[in-house]
């Protein structure tokens, strides 16, 4: 009799088959071409899987091995006809249909949530084929090479760095400081990636989101010159500013949830408070901007200057922070937050957020919180310093309240 167990295991498998199938019938419809296999297919590859599993692991042990062979000399015996009858050269849904066998016996074996994931990523591989090669199109050589460089400095020279503290205060950790090069590299190519992949051409709204996540301050400063440049229509420019600015809280959310996600409890709420009352006010910008555009120079984060530049800025905010800690106590990494805000928040971020149980929960998300405040203040002053006057007053009346909640919640925090 088989058990609810198999059963489970059985009906999982034929879903995440069927969709992987409708995925490519979708296709099969849209282009009007004779692929490899439909829905039907593709259910019963998957249920093969774990049939063939549970086969060889009551019964014959060779089993799944023998069937895995006869299964792949089928899909070639396949391939090789559809590129004869049909000139066709592809084998995306060959390839595609072995995985599907692969994840119907990860349906039986275990784990479930490898079997779902596995399923759930190769249809949005095969969904978005079309941005995906139109991203690829756009991928610069130089774009391409640095990404290699980012390869290299993550998974060959990090592993090679000593993991031991020098200096005073046990402040330089070779390691550790790279790895948050490569941390913060990782996050601003990610959000380049989106820009990219969207395209910049989607409108003043996108640019200034994924913006915001790759480096607000180089958003604001970007629009002011152009605002100085083209006095007639500033709405967009502003609106890019002012909305990158607000987004910068959720970057901060993000590395925290990636570094310290204990740390978030307490911290959300006055940087959610933040970001919100941010977008508020641009949401009654946004009609009349949903046609409008600002061009800006997108650059690739994963710049070798770049990120040594930041590990070495990074390293002098753990400097400050550790020789402030030990001679003010909780003021010094104040301090260190309001040094870190006015140039770089990712560094008083990630040193708080990985200091865990060294620091007080309340000192790490005040010290946040002021960095994040100190950071939007520096955004106003670049306003005046770069842009225009219509420029840098409208984008401080809309930072304007967010400083005074940020200053709110510091003397909040200050009075608890």
């Amino acid at each position: 009799m088989l058990s609810f167990t198999l059963m489970q295991k059985c009906i999982t498998s034929l879903l995440l088959g069927a969709l992987i199938g409708i995925e490519r019938e979708k296709v099969k419809q849209r282009y009007k071409r004779v692929y490899f296999a439909g829905i039907r297919t593709y259910m019963i590859v998957t249920f093969l899987g774990t049939l063939s599993a549970y086969v060889s692991d009551n019964f014959f042990d060779w089993f799944l091995a023998v069937v895995l062979v006869m299964y792949s000399l089928t899909i070639l015996a396949s391939y090789i006809t559809n590129c004869y009858i049909t000139k066709h050269i592809g084998i995306t849904s060959e390839i595609s249909a072995l995985v599907a066998f692969v994840i119907g016996v990860v349906s039986y074996t275990g784990p479930f949530e490898l079997a779902v994931l596995s399923a759930v990523v190769i249809t949005l591989t095969l969904s978005f084929s079309t941005p995906l090669h139109k991203f690829a199109s756009q991928i610069k050589r130089q774009e391409f090479i640095d990404m290699i460089k980012f390869l290299i400095i993550a998974f060959v020279i990090l592993p090679l760095l000593p993991n031991h503290s020098y200096g005073p205060y046990g402040f330089f950790n070779p390691y550790e400081i790279w790895l948050m090069v490569v941390f913060v590299s990782a996050v601003n190519f990610g959000s380049y990636i989106l820009i990219k992949f969207f395209g910049a051409e989607k409108g003043i709204g996108l640019i200034g989101f994924f913006g915001g996540f790759l480096s607000s301050m180089a958003v604001v400063s970007s629009m002011a010159q152009k605002s100085k440049q083209e006095q007639k229509s500033l709405d967009p420019y502003i609106f890019a500013a002012a909305i990158a600015s607000s987004t910068m809280f959720l970057r901060v959310i993000l590395e925290v949830f990636l570094l310290n996600s204990a740390l978030l409890y307490k911290l959300v709420f006055p940087l959610v408070c933040m970001t919100f009352v941010g977008y508020v006010p641009l949401t009654f910008m946004w009609k009349k901007l949903s046609h409008s555009s600002a061009e800006m120079k997108i650059e690739n984060p994963l710049n070798l200057n770049a990120a040594l530049k930041f590990g070495v800025f990074y390293a002098v905010i753990l400097f400050i922070s550790k020789a402030g800690q030990l001679f003010m106590g909780s003021k010094g990494i104040y301090l260190a937050s309001i040094i870190s805000g006015i140039a770089d928040i990712d560094a008083i971020t990630i040193f708080v957020a990985r200091q865990g149980q060294n620091i007080l929960t309340e000192v790490a998300v005040m010290a946040i919180v002021i960095g994040a405040t100190v950071n939007t203040v520096a955004k106003i002053f670049i306003g005046y310093l770069f842009g225009s006057k219509k420029f840098a007053k409208n984008l401080s009346l809309i930072l304007g309240v967010t400083i005074l909640l940020g200053l709110l919640f510091i003397s909040h925090l200050f009075g608890a």
